[in-house]
């Protein structure tokens, strides 16, 4: 009986964070500034904000958006607006900036690109 009320808790979350994304999207999102980046954050939030003390490995949709969030930004100007939505969503969400900083990493993912919440984007190449 306790393990249904986490597992709903669980999904509740989700269901929630997702919305919370869904209707937060500032005007320049809605033109299209972050659309790339909207799978990592909605199929990751859970796992990125989550305080918890164990390393849980990062479940396989937050990291199948990973992926397409590196597919995506293929250009200077599109990892640039990847970090900066990134950041904008870290902080929304107040997501643990080490695991975003290592998601690549746990996803088994080259990156073209440093994700990390404190990095400078207009320093990328």
């Amino acid at each position: 009986m306790e393990e249904k009320k986490v597992t709903m808790a669980l999904i509740l979350m989700l269901v929630l964070g997702f919305g919370m994304v869904v209707t937060t999207l500032s005007k320049g999102e809605a033109n299209g500034e972050c659309i790339d980046e909207q799978p990592l954050v909605i199929h990751c939030v859970y796992y990125l904000a989550s305080t918890s003390t164990s390393k849980p490995p990062a479940p396989a949709f937050c990291c199948e958006g990973v992926a397409a969030m590196f597919h995506n930004a293929n250009t200077t100007q599109r990892k640039r607006t990847a970090c900066k939505c990134l950041q904008k969503n870290a902080a929304f969400f107040h997501f643990d900036p080490e695991k975003v900083k290592r998601l690549p990493q746990d996803c088994n993912i080259s990156s073209y690109f440093p994700i990390d919440p404190r990095e400078n984007c207009d320093s990328i190449p």
